[in-house]
């Protein structure tokens, strides 16, 4: 769920959200829940910028569940599964961050350019 909101600076419109997010890690592990992680995410301009609160858990139908001390050890020991590992995706994780640098980049040259 993403709020978009907005603010001026001069003239231009800044879009910003700061929404939930959540990424699948392994598929129907126990036959119908889903373990993934769980993390909040600062976006400006719809590009992620940075992502917080990170943590393990099940996931069914677009709902999330905490896990459990004992939760994590059964992954762990049955489904040999890493709940250390929180890992989102690439352009969640880094894609903005890049994106973001490469337009900077591009702004300072064309301003040598006068």
């Amino acid at each position: 769920m993403l709020v978009s909101l907005e603010a001026k600076c001069g003239s231009v419109p800044i879009v910003y959200s700061n929404g939930e997010e959540l990424h699948v890690i392994e598929e129907k592990i126990d036959g119908y829940r889903d373990y993934g992680v769980f993390y909040k995410q600062f976006q400006l301009f719809w590009i992620p910028i940075w992502n917080y609160d990170k943590k393990p858990v099940f996931i069914k139908n677009n709902m999330y569940w905490d896990l459990t001390y004992e939760d994590e050890l059964v992954l762990r020991r049955e489904y040999y599964i890493d709940t250390s590992d929180l890992s989102i995706p690439f352009w969640d994780a880094y894609g903005g961050k890049l994106l973001i640098i490469v337009i900077l980049i591009v702004i300072y040259f064309i301003g040598f350019r006068d």
